[in-house]
């Protein structure tokens, strides 16, 4: 999760539904993460709005632990803005949903 926090100190992520929703809309979000715990309704909420725009996302680990990774005590969803730490971010979630899932 150190792309996270990469993310962050570079001022390349926005966090919470509002900057978030702001950024897809105005097609600066490369990529965005939802919290596994988040509300049914927030994951069906961004999965909406990131549909249309082909955005990559991804639902995983829980608010808390995206929170530290950001420094934070809890993020439900984040958008990262660059292209190429958006990149390194999704293969960094899909490698925590491998180990996850056992390689399933």
């Amino acid at each position: 999760m150190n792309g996270l926090g990469l993310a962050a100190r570079a001022g390349r992520l926005r966090i919470g539904a509002d900057a978030v929703t702001r950024s897809i809309r105005r097609g600066d979000a490369k990529a965005v993460v939802v919290a596994g715990d988040a509300a049914t309704a927030v994951v069906r909420r961004f999965t909406k709005l990131v549909r249309p725009r082909s955005t990559p996302h991804r639902v995983v680990l829980d608010g808390a632990r995206l929170g530290r990774a950001v420094g934070r005590s809890r993020v439900v969803v984040m958008a990262i803005t660059d292209e190429s730490l958006a990149r390194r971010v999704m293969e960094l979630v899909e490698e925590v949903e491998v180990q996850r899932t056992g390689g399933l």
